[in-house]
């Protein structure tokens, strides 16, 4: 429906997209909450689906930059844009050994498959929402950035570097 007002005229707008946000401090985040936070108070990380499959992040710091970047430029409106997005695509068994790396502990994965997550959102109902990510997690999901890399050297983060500052005190 916003392309279709941007196409008529009626609407100045952008779209602006990103892969499963991670960061210092995210709350909301699968990747921080149940993997990072996990890991560093010494428990399983906990993965949903499957963690063979390569998967996309974006770290929040370079997704708040880039879309106040974009906001700014006059050539940058009634497009879709993809925030800078490591192009790393980790599995999740790869996340919990660079993470386990830099905690020095045993890599630890609990994956939550179908039949768990079923029987677990009886319990906890916003887990219910996460059938309808599941194409993000049972199979391969890498997300690509590079219009933004190209028109504006816009690059994300380098995944382990963005991992490890997740792991910071503050």
């Amino acid at each position: 429906m916003i392309l279709d007002e941007i196409s008529s005229g009626q609407l100045k707008a952008m779209i602006v997209r990103a892969a499963d946000f991670y960061g210092p401090g995210a709350k909301l985040s699968f990747l921080n909450e149940s993997v990072i936070n996990r890991m560093k108070t010494g428990k399983t990380a906990q993965w949903l689906y499957a963690g063979d499959k390569k998967h996309s992040f974006t770290y929040i710091p370079d997704a708040a930059y880039a879309t106040a970047f974009l906001a700014q430029q006059k050539d940058t409106w009634n497009q879709v844009w993809h925030l800078p997005t490591s192009k790393a695509y980790p599995t999740g068994q790869e996340v919990v050994k660079i993470l386990a790396k830099h905690l020095g502990v045993e890599p630890k994965l609990q994956i939550l498959g179908p039949f768990m997550l079923n029987l677990v959102s009886l319990f906890i109902p916003v887990l219910k929402e996460i059938k309808e990510l599941r194409y993000q997690l049972d199979q391969d999901y890498c997300f690509d950035s590079s219009k933004i890399e190209k028109a504006f050297g816009l690059k994300a983060i380098d995944l382990e570097e963005g991992l490890r500052k997740c792991l910071e005190k503050k």
